[in-house]
C-alpha cells in the first residue's frame, strides 16, 4: 500500500553566506550608497541656485560618501546584521526596512543640528524631502547588501 501521509510543507531553503560574500556585499553597499548620495546632490544642485556646480559637487562628494558609507555599514550595519543573521532574519525587505530606518534617524539628527546652528543652510529646501531622500537611499542600500550577502544553498530551488 502506498504511503498516504500528506506531503511535507515546502519551506524556502535557508540562505547561506560566507565572509567573502559579506565583504563583497558591504563594498557593494558602500559603492551604491555613494552613487545614490552623489545622484541626490547632483539633482539638488541642478535644480537649485547653482546648477553649473552640480556635476562637480557630485563628483567630489563621491569618494567622501563612499568612505562614510563603508564606515557606517561596518560600525552600524555590521553588528545589526550579525544579530539578524543569528536570529535567522535574512529577508531582503528586512535589510531595506532597517537601512531606511537607520538613515531616517541619522537625517533627523542632522536636521536637529541644522535647527540649532542656523548659520549654514541645507542643500534640501525641505527637511522632509531630506529625510525621504535619505530613507530611500538607506532602504536601497540595505536591500542591496542583504541581496548580495546571501545565496541559496546548492541544489535548493
Amino acid at each position: 500500500m502506498a504511503d498516504q501521509s500528506p506531503p511535507a510543507p515546502i519551506l524556502p531553503a535557508r540562505l547561506v553566506t560566507s565572509p567573502s560574500r559579506v565583504a563583497c556585499a558591504l563594498a557593494t553597499g558602500a559603492f551604491c550608497g555613494a552613487v545614490l548620495v552623489s545622484a541626490n546632490l547632483l539633482i539638488v544642485n541642478l535644480f537649485g541656485e547653482r546648477p553649473a556646480d552640480g556635476p562637480g559637487i557630485a563628483f567630489v562628494a563621491f569618494p567622501f560618501a563612499f568612505v562614510l558609507w563603508a564606515i557606517g555599514l561596518l560600525v552600524v550595519g555590521g553588528p545589526v546584521w550579525m544579530l539578524l543573521h543569528a536570529l535567522g532574519l535574512t529577508a531582503r525587505w528586512m535589510g531595506a526596512v532597517l537601512g531606511g530606518g537607520a538613515l531616517v534617524l541619522i537625517s533627523c539628527f542632522n536636521w536637529l543640528a541644522d535647527l540649532m546652528d542656523a548659520s549654514h543652510g541645507t542643500a534640501w529646501p525641505s527637511p522632509l524631502a531630506n529625510v525621504l531622500a535619505l530613507c530611500a537611499t538607506g532602504a536601497a542600500v540595505g536591500w542591496i547588501v542583504v541581496h548580495r550577502a546571501y545565496k541559496r544553498p546548492m541544489g535548493a530551488q
